[in-house]
């Protein structure tokens, strides 16, 4: 055998030098880091393995081939015999990786595991794991070996092996315990020591982490695996559209998904008081014909979780027989260890349960509960939606055809069209062969058909036909009562009707009839017959739809009626505005006459024509010539609002540079500026900058929005005029710092004769127009003009005006 010189051979630690006899052990705490006393040599042994160990164990995840070579690196490196043991599924200690440089040894160890696949805890590994601290038997005598062997035979295997040291490690990383290594040395090598645990202890700390990491990808991988599992269920649950498929998902992609090996879908009858067996898999039908309908008030593990609406897990097979023995003699041909019972419920209401059973005891972890319940949702939802699925298939067929009604009915614009779309429509979507629509006349003493279809003549249902309201007749009943009236055929008529009219077998086919009454306004107004040619029981999903059939009926006339008023009121709206329109135009041309009579006369006397003036004369006539352009002001504000209300504003739209406009403004206005002793500034825009507008309407609003600025800002303040441009719009503004107007009248400012101060003694004169017309030019020109302002700090009003398009 080939003599080794591990790390610590060099000098003998104190840990060893305290041992007393051959057979003492020292137990050892974990050592987190590797210290070296040893020569040079020795520590570069002892990192080439720790460093080959590390770079293997970090570049795999399988798991044992990667033990398998951190063997062949530690044998005969480290040790003669290297041995790593792991907690198996039902957590006991086994060997995974076994390394011996001596074959016969190899044989005799693998007969050993055939004896002893499992280590108890009185095991140096069980004890090792128990207590997390190391071992270390610097020499193992022949007391030590009978110690701890199980039998005659095993203390012969343990003489046999020729063992002179060992070193026991548990492997620990991140709280979590995994096992343990043991390394031994033969007698032809010398025992370890304190600084060879050292490094048994770094190495099982590397492998630790290794293990851990393959720990934490496999429960990665199999946390993905199951979500992929749970995604694909979810996917063919979508597409179920009955409860036979829903629970046929279940069986087939669900038990994969739980890793189940059988399944039972159990539904709830329509009493409620039984489950019902609608699909099973992984159970012959031998061993499941006792358990196909259970009842739920039954002690069996599906009954008990419906009727405590929780889950109920057996882990064991026998825990389930102690708690059911009913079942003890129908089990004996079910061969799972462990079941698990869900109930179904949706909205508070239990549809089912289902069943899973596991050919192995399952401890079902909490990550096991929350996949299994979240699958069994899933299927009460599916269940649930394949419940209303059924009940919208019955419901889709009248829907459709209500549709058709629903969309004649939005279009029928008067009382004459809602009649005869209701008629066209509602006796297909109620499977009726005749209808008629009757209203009240207007004494409401009777009511007259206003439509009908299908009847035949004989029947005598033409439009026009009248009732009084006190006939012993369906439709007159509804109407009188304002309750819907069924009648299933015609026994039940001429019992509810005795001695009054009785349908005319002959010359009708009628045999059932439904008569709903019509409210429009609030009150009733008349009714619906639907007429059915063979005896018809109305249930109660059927009685609704009439109901809203009529109550749409109702509104569309409602609506008609509310219409026909609107568009008379309008009407008389357009009529009345015409003639104000018209009254202020020919009011406006009235007046300009005299005005300009008066101003005509006034400027002859100025002029001296009659002679000449006095300066209180001509002081006088300066004032009728003022008065006389403030009136026509006025005039010309009225006059151009009539225009603008009349729509035959004409507007000479063209490139207009913004610029030169904006420039002449100060000098049209400079004299009212200079009279209130106000700033006049300009904040010149873009030369280039052109708008498409009538240059005429933009000086006019200007000019308004310049007067107003002037009329309302005190003496000493100022008017700034200035523009900014968009990709799309020029926004011209004027700004004051004058009163300022209230946030709520911003908008009303803008409405015909509405003005900030009213009354006798207001302080501005004006008809309240300007602004109205204002912004009525400038929309009607494309644009806008807005208002911001604060009150005691001023106003900012802003015209928009459309760019012109550049030339292409």
């Amino acid at each position: 055998m080939t003599q080794r010189r591990p790390p610590g051979s060099g000098a003998r630690s104190k840990d060893s030098e305290q041992q007393k006899g051959g057979g003492e052990s020292t137990v050892r705490e974990p050592v987190p880091s590797l210290t070296f006393t040893a020569d040079q040599t020795a520590r570069e042994a002892a990192a080439r393995v720790l460093a080959e160990a590390g770079a293997l164990l970090s570049s795999s995840l399988d798991r044992q081939a990667t033990l398998a070579a951190v063997a062949d690196l530690i044998v005969p490196a480290l040790a003669d015999w290297f041995v790593l043991y792991l907690f198996d599924d039902a957590k006991r200690l086994v060997p995974v990786v076994s390394k011996h440089m001596d074959s016969i040894k190899r044989e005799k160890f693998a007969e050993y595991q055939r004896r002893y696949p499992a280590l108890g805890q009185d095991s140096l590994p069980g004890q090792v794991v128990s207590s997390g601290h190391s071992l270390l038997f610097s020499s193992l005598s022949d007391d030590v070996l009978a110690a701890s062997a199980r039998d005659e035979w095993h203390l012969q295997f343990l003489r046999s092996l020729g063992m002179r040291s060992t070193m026991v490690v548990p492997l620990v990383a991140r709280g979590r315990q995994f096992g343990a290594i043991s390394l031994v040395a033969d007698k032809e090598n010398r025992p370890y020591d304190g600084e060879d645990l050292r490094l048994a202890e770094e190495l099982a700390r590397r492998i630790g982490l290794a293990l851990d990491n393959v720990a934490l990808f496999d429960e990665a991988r199999t946390a993905a695996d199951r979500t992929a599992r749970l995604q694909a269920a979810t996917a063919a649950f979508a597409r179920a559209l009955t409860a036979e498929q829903a629970a046929r998902v279940v069986l087939t992609q669900g038990l994969a998904t739980l890793t189940a090996s059988a399944g039972v879908v159990y539904l709830t009858d329509p009493s409620e008081t039984r489950l019902i067996a609608t699909a099973w898999h992984g159970i012959s039908e031998a061993a499941f014909a006792a358990w196909m309908t259970v009842p739920i008030d039954s002690s069996m593990l599906v009954s008990d979780a419906v009727r405590n609406r929780a889950p109920i897990y057996a882990p064991s097979r026998e825990q389930t027989l102690n708690k059911y023995p009913v079942v003890r003699e129908a089990n004996r041909l079910v061969q799972q260890e462990s079941w698990a019972a869900i109930p179904l419920i949706q909205d508070q209401r239990a549809l089912g349960a289902l069943a899973l059973g596991f050919s192995e005891g399952r401890d079902f972890a909490p990550e096991d509960r929350a996949l299994i319940e979240a699958v069994a949702q899933q299927c009460a939802q599916a269940l649930d939606r394949a419940r209303l699925f059924e009940s919208e298939r019955v419901a889709r067929s009248a829907a459709e055809r209500l549709q058709a009604l629903t969309a004649a009915l939005s279009e029928a614009a008067s009382e004459a069209s809602v009649g005869d779309a209701v008629m066209q429509h509602g006796v297909t979507a109620l499977g009726a062969y005749a209808g008629v629509l009757a209203m009240f006349t207007p004494d409401e003493e009777e009511l007259e058909l206003h439509n009908s279809v299908g009847y035949p003549e004989a029947a005598c249902m033409s439009v026009g036909r009248r009732w009084p309201i006190v006939t012993n007749i369906p439709i007159c009943e509804a109407v009188r009562t304002g309750e819907a009236v069924f009648i299933d055929s015609p026994d039940a008529w001429v019992k509810r009707y005795q001695g009054g009219y009785t349908p005319n077998r002959g010359a009708s086919a009628s045999a059932a009839w439904a008569a709903i009454p019509l409210r429009v306004g609030g009150a009733r107004r008349g009714a619906l017959l639907w007429t059915y040619d063979q005896p018809h029981v109305f249930g109660p999903d059927e009685q609704a739809l009439m109901v809203a059939v009529a109550r749409q009926c109702s509104q569309s006339l409602d609506r008609a009626r509310l219409f026909d008023a609107e568009r008379a009121a309008r009407a008389r709206a357009d009529e009345a505005n015409r003639a104000k329109t018209e009254f202020l135009a020919v009011m406006s041309h009235e007046l300009r006459t005299p005005l300009n009579a008066i101003a005509g006369y006034a400027e002859l006397l100025d002029i001296g024509v009659h002679g000449p003036l006095t300066d209180g004369q001509r002081e006088a006539i300066e004032r009728i010539q003022r008065s006389q352009r403030h009136l026509l002001g006025l005039i010309n504000d009225v006059l151009n609002f009539a225009r603008i209300e009349a729509g035959r504003v004409e507007l000479d739209l063209r490139p207009l540079p913004l610029h030169d406009s904006l420039l002449a403004l100060e000098t049209l206005v400079s004299p009212l500026l200079e009279k209130k002793r106000l700033r006049y500034r300009y904040e010149p825009c873009d030369p280039d900058l052109v708008v498409r507008a009538d240059s005429e309407k933009v000086r006019q609003i200007l000019l308004n929005l310049l007067s107003n600025a002037i009329k309302f800002t005190e003496s000493r303040g100022e008017i700034v005029v200035g523009c900014r441009a968009d990709a799309s719009a020029a926004h011209i503004m004027v700004r004051d710092t004058g009163v300022g107007i209230p946030p709520d009248k911003l908008e009303r400012i803008f409405e015909p004769f509405v003005q900030l101060d009213t009354g006798r003694t207001r302080a501005h004169e004006g008809t309240g127009l300007g602004l109205s017309i204002s912004r009525d030019l400038a929309r009607a020109m494309g644009g806008d003009l807005t208002v911001a302002s604060v009150v005691d700090e001023g106003s900012t009003f802003t015209l928009r005006m459309p760019r012109e398009a550049p030339p292409r």
